[in-house]
């Protein structure tokens, strides 16, 4: 193969990548094509979540809530992590609302689930309400993470734990415009600011292979 037809070919692949990228929008999955994405990161992130879950003090009968739940995978993980426990999930997506809901629909049934349509900065729970609140590959997506960490904080009981988990801690120059919503890849130290700035009492960063990143704030 000619030096020049394999730069033509890495160009193909490169524009391919980008309108995939651009189609399958994280951070606002929608129709068959969202509902595909939903299922395989169910998948694909299960090992960042069995890495960061590995963490958590896991205690019967917790009150959790998981934000930007997508998929619904780590809902069903956690209902079993806390034996007796009550998670609740949100997402602004309506396609992920569907996927979440059939994966926990025996949850759900059992009243020990509940999924909904909300957006972090309109979340409409009570203060003081959950033992632990996840966000996991999903704060890339925040407007304002400051404000939206501060209201995570507010529905957090004393001594709640807010843990956010992320495949990546190391920002690229393309982040901003690889897919329709715009992303932001935050570091362990920009993590621990929003924490710190948002009020939480402690906050501790923890690094695994694969550039996988938790940090987890105490109220």
């Amino acid at each position: 193969m000619s030096e020049e037809l394999k730069e033509e070919l890495d160009q193909t692949i490169d524009e391919d990548q980008v309108a995939q990228n651009k189609t399958e929008d994280p951070g606002d999955p929608e129709g068959e094509v969202g509902e595909k994405m939903l299922l395989r990161m169910n998948d694909h992130h299960k090992e960042l979540r069995d890495w960061g879950f590995s963490f958590i003090n896991w205690v019967p009968g917790m009150e959790i809530l998981d934000i930007g739940c997508g998929g619904g995978a780590a809902i069903s993980e956690m209902l079993k992590l806390s034996e007796g426990s009550i998670v609740k999930g949100i997402d602004k997506s309506y396609k992920s609302i569907e996927v979440s809901v059939r994966q926990n629909a025996q949850a759900i049934a059992y009243e020990r689930c509940s999924v909904k349509q909300y957006d972090v900065m309109d979340m409409p729970y009570i203060d003081n309400a959950y033992d632990l609140v996840t966000a996991i590959e999903t704060v890339y997506f925040w407007e304002d993470p400051v404000i939206a960490f501060q209201h995570v904080r507010k529905v957090l009981k004393p001594g709640g734990s807010f843990a956010v988990l992320a495949e990546t801690g190391t920002p690229s120059p393309d982040d901003a415009t690889k897919f329709n919503t715009p992303m932001k890849v935050y570091t362990a130290s920009e993590l621990e600011e929003i924490m710190k700035k948002a009020g939480f009492s402690s906050c501790v960063s923890r690094h695994g292979d694969n550039d996988y990143l938790m940090v987890e704030g105490i109220k």
